[in-house]
This record gives structure tokens, C-alpha cells and sequence, in this order.
């Protein structure tokens, strides 16, 4: 055995190892947030608090439970190694699913022309959801500021045989060295992350037999190219 093959056995048993790792963390850290979650909920009605420092608190907590969700989906959709369950879906659906898990600022206008009528794709719904929710949440952290922004999605069919969809953002963009890293895991300039989101995406996407690509500008924004094959 040679060394790049020791090297690429080496790196396959870590991938196994942190896939496990990160099924046991998932399975142990979901249910109680579950139930943090539904406590929330059931406070929040029960409370009916004129207080706007005990709402705020409530509204807080609820933010950072859907923080650590977050962490824990990036890190399994990283980490995953099963193949994804793949089933004919409507992707506008599932941008529409994605949208609807944001936490959209009052400043960012985010405007969906993904057209009715796409061909199907075969996918993995969760994972493909994840994909977006990633993409569409740093497009929306891009354009967080006092003037705001805009964040832009459509679809259409190309050439190849797939179906490309377009997130595109007019914040404040990448330059090309950010650029360059933004796929490494546990990379990131952003303070409160793990630099595991545009990990996980690419692996997502690799899975699905689809290809990812993005350019950006400092002061201009930055497109997401996302191509996924038709069924």
C-alpha cells in the first residue's frame, strides 16, 4: 500500500468516526430540544406577559434553540455517509419550504421568482432543504445592515439536463481568499459558527450528483450557481 492510499483510508475512517459521532450527538441533543421547544411554545401562551423584557428573553431563547438545530444539522449533512433517500420532487416546493425556515430581517427583501411548472428532480428532500436554508441564510446574513438588501431566487432548466437554481444576493460579497476557503469545514470569519455549513452543502450536493459554484464581489454580492439533475 502506498502512501496516498494509507492517506485516503485514514481520511475515510475519520469520516466513519464522525459520522457516528454525529448520529449519537444528534439523537441525544434533538429530543431535549424538542422538548425546550415545546416549552416555549406552551410559556409563551401561558405567560401572556405585558413585559416586553420577558418576551424579549422568550423570543431569545427560541432563537438560539434554532441555532444549536442548526449546528446539528450542518454537522450530520457533513458528516453523512448513507446514501440519500432519493424521491421525484418538485424543487420550488422545497425553496419554498426553505424560505419559509428563515429569519428574515425587516431591513432584507428576499423576492422568489422560482416559476411553477419544473421539471421534478430526484432528491433528498431534508438534505436538499438543509442545502438551501445554508445558502439562503448566508445571503440573507450578507445584506444585514442599515440599508439592507436584496436576495433573489429563480429556476430554470439548462442545457445538460439539470435544473439550475440561482440565489443571489446584493450584500457585502466575499473576496476571492474568503472565497477560496468558503467549502473547508471549520472555516469561517463569521463570530457564533462552525464553518460546517458550506461543508456540509458541497457534500449534499456531491451526493445528489449535482455541482455547486459561486462568484461574489466585496461591495457587490455574490451568486449561487446550483445545478441538480432532472429525473
Amino acid at each position: 500500500m502506498d502512501e496516498n492510499d494509507s492517506t485516503v483510508d485514514l481520511e475515510k475512517a475519520k469520516m466513519t468516526a464522525l459520522a457516528e459521532m454525529a448520529d449519537v450527538i444528534g439523537h441525544d441533543i434533538k429530543n431535549p430540544l424538542s422538548n425546550i421547544k415545546n416549552g416555549l411554545y406552551f410559556l409563551k401562551k401561558a405567560l401572556d406577559s405585558q413585559d416586553a423584557r420577558v418576551l424579549r428573553m422568550l423570543e431569545i431563547i427560541d432563537r438560539e434553540v434554532v441555532h444549536i438545530a442548526g449546528i446539528l444539522e450542518n454537522l450530520t449533512g457533513y458528516a453523512r455517509q448513507r446514501p440519500p433517500t432519493l424521491r421525484p420532487t418538485a424543487v420550488g416546493e422545497v425553496v419554498e419550504e426553505a424560505i419559509g425556515g428563515l429569519s428574515l430581517p425587516e431591513t432584507v427583501k428576499l423576492i422568489n421568482r422560482t416559476p411553477s411548472g419544473l421539471p421534478t428532480c430526484n432528491l433528498d428532500r431534508a438534505e436538499i432543504r438543509l442545502v438551501l436554508l445554508n445558502l439562503l441564510s448566508n445571503a440573507v446574513e450578507a445584506c444585514e445592515s442599515e440599508e439592507g438588501g436584496v436576495v433573489e431566487v429563480d429556476a430554470a432548466t439548462d442545457d445538460e439536463g439539470n435544473l439550475r437554481l440561482r440565489i443571489s444576493d446584493n450584500g457585502k460579497g466575499m473576496a476571492a481568499a474568503e472565497l477560496a476557503e468558503i467549502h473547508k469545514p471549520f472555516t469561517t470569519t463569521k463570530g457564533g459558527h462552525t464553518g460546517l455549513g458550506m461543508a456540509a452543502v458541497k457534500n449534499l450536493v456531491q451526493r445528489h450528483g449535482g455541482r455547486l459554484e459561486l462568484s461574489s464581489e466585496v461591495g457587490r454580492g455574490t451568486e449561487v450557481d446550483l445545478r441538480l439533475p432532472i429525473a
